[in-house]
């Protein structure tokens, strides 16, 4: 007699193995009518999970890979820790990797995964990645959602920040302030949220009529060299800015630090907004105005959405862009506010 197992019991209640795993497991991200589905079909076949299998998965019931750029001194940090926050609540193992943007880094990860029989995938693709690497993955039934960054040619579930809300609001309350000639340190543009926020910064100065000056936008790739030169190169203009926004918190400490060096002072010289909130902001000399990513609902959501889609194979593809919220500190300030 063919022994059952927990394949033949999720095909009998049309979910996932994993979603049998979590309802064995007594985990308690399993909605009611799911559970009874899955019971059901375990009295149906009389599945009997082996000891061997109980004893394993009575701590942790599934394994998720979870790849980002960077997981040091980044927002992807703290994305991390709200997703860790959610598995241990919902007993599920994380395998958290830094690919460093890296294409053959990121690839070597993606295979040891799958050596490991994994569930599901969050990750924030490293730019340049084939979309076939994450298709032929699905295709081994991984379940996968994109974190932060989309990935053309690829379709699939995906939570992010409002980038382009959130660079529209940094820039229009420079606007806001007086200033005119407002520059940007842009992110790279092979990936989504670079060009988003770029696209955030473009709309702000177009609704109000202002100019928009090609040698305004410096690329500096996300990387704090790259911004520290990138900031040297617009002050120094014959025509410079009056004020910058910076498409996120690696860049704007390298803006910081070619400011500290040329001795500029800011606001006085420079108005300042940056996106990502940047360590003890509120504690630099002067502040800095910075848009907030709710890093940790960011963890906790991409993995509620994942075992959703795990729980869901043939649901239709869910997009969530999580608000942003902007800080105003003096960096930003007309230095006549400060002053009042």
């Amino acid at each position: 007699m063919k022994k059952i197992t927990i394949s033949d019991v999720a095909k009998e209640a049309d979910v996932s193995k994993s979603t049998v795993s979590r309802v064995l497991n007594n985990a308690p991200n399993v909605n009611d009518e799911m559970r009874e589905r899955v019971l059901k079909a375990i009295d149906k076949l009389n599945y009997q999970p082996s000891r061997a299998a109980q004893q394993l998965k009575k701590n942790i019931q599934d394994v998720i890979g979870f790849l980002v750029p960077s997981i040091k001194e980044t927002i992807f940090g703290a994305v991390l820790q709200g997703a860790q926050d959610f598995a241990y609540q919902n007993k599920m193992g994380i395998f958290a990797y830094s690919t460093a943007d890296n294409l053959e880094r990121q690839q070597m990860y993606l295979e040891f995964l799958q050596s490991e029989q994994l569930a599901g995938l969050v990750i924030a693709p490293a730019p340049g990645t084939d979309p076939n690497v994450l298709t032929k993955l699905r295709e081994q039934e991984v379940d996968i959602v994109l974190l932060d960054r989309k990935l053309a040619g690829f379709d699939a579930d995906f939570i992010g920040s409002d980038n382009i809300q959130g660079a529209y609001s940094a820039v229009c309350h420079l606007i806001e302030q007086g200033y005119t000639r407002i520059a940007t340190i842009a992110g790279a543009q092979n990936v989504s949220t670079g060009i988003e926020r770029l696209t955030g910064y473009r709309m702000a100065l177009t609704e109000m009529q202002l100019d928009m000056r090609p040698e305004w936008v410096v690329i500096a790739n996300f990387d704090e060299e790259q911004s520290y030169q990138a900031l040297q190169s617009l002050i120094t203009q014959d025509n410079p800015p009056e004020a910058i926004f910076i498409a996120n918190d690696a860049m704007a400490i390298g803006a910081l630090r070619a400011i500290r060096d040329v001795g500029i002072r800011v606001p006085d010289d420079l108005a300042l907004a940056s996106f990502d909130q940047l360590p003890l902001a509120d504690l630099l000399i002067p502040s800095m105005t910075t848009v907030e990513q709710a890093t940790k609902a960011l963890g906790e959501e991409s993995l509620r959405l994942l075992t959703d889609l795990m729980d869901n194979p043939n649901r239709s593809r869910r997009l969530i862009q999580i608000p942003t919220t902007l800080h105003v500190r003096e960096s930003s300030l007309a230095i006549e506010r400060i002053q009042s």
